[in-house]
């Protein structure tokens, strides 16, 4: 894929398989808008990824965040073509243990940021590039959506509900994408 010219929207941006991806993107030509939690690391990793990224900072699962962020990236870059979701925490406990049940609030975390964060970014950055320019004479777009999962080494543990749930849910959510 040609990603010369092209602008990126990528959640989890300011570090590990997000802030890769912007590396790569900007070396191929891409321009990007770095989309994390952590504005401190979001602001440096920007800084020094150069003028061509930019960041903004917010909860994945926020759409009002997240359209603030879509239009900053629009205003600077004009539009989204690839949008490269990065964002993701985790939380290894058995579903049941000695001390009790595995705590709903943090099952619910999880799976709000993974899951949710992750499909209302795809959807709202969905809405943006259904308007970009036709790319050939067929009047198609050439527009990528993607969701780069994090791998655990005890994601097959027994007992780890949240992470078969979420691993399941989100190849899911990138089938439909």
């Amino acid at each position: 894929m040609d990603l010369n010219d092209k602008v990126a929207f990528i959640t989890g941006g300011a570090s590990g398989l997000g802030l890769a991806t912007a590396q790569n993107f900007i070396a191929a030509g891409a321009k990007v808008l770095l989309y994390d939690q952590n504005e401190e690391n979001a602001n440096k990793a920007a800084d020094e990824l150069g003028a061509n990224a930019i960041f903004a900072a917010g909860d994945v699962a926020s759409e009002e965040a997240v359209k603030a962020a879509i239009q900053k990236c629009v205003d600077a870059f004009g539009t989204i073509h690839i949008d490269v979701n990065c964002a993701g925490i985790g939380f290894a406990t058995r579903t049941v243990s000695k001390d009790g049940p595995h705590r709903l609030d943090v099952f619910e975390t999880v799976l709000r940021i993974n899951l949710l964060g992750t499909f209302n970014t795809l959807r709202l950055c969905a809405e943006v590039m259904q308007n970009n320019e036709p790319t050939n004479e067929d009047g198609e777009r050439r527009n990528n959506q993607c969701c780069l999962g994090r791998r655990f080494r005890w994601a097959n543990r027994s007992g780890c509900l949240q992470c078969q749930q979420e691993r399941h849910s989100r190849h899911d959510a990138a089938s439909c994408a």
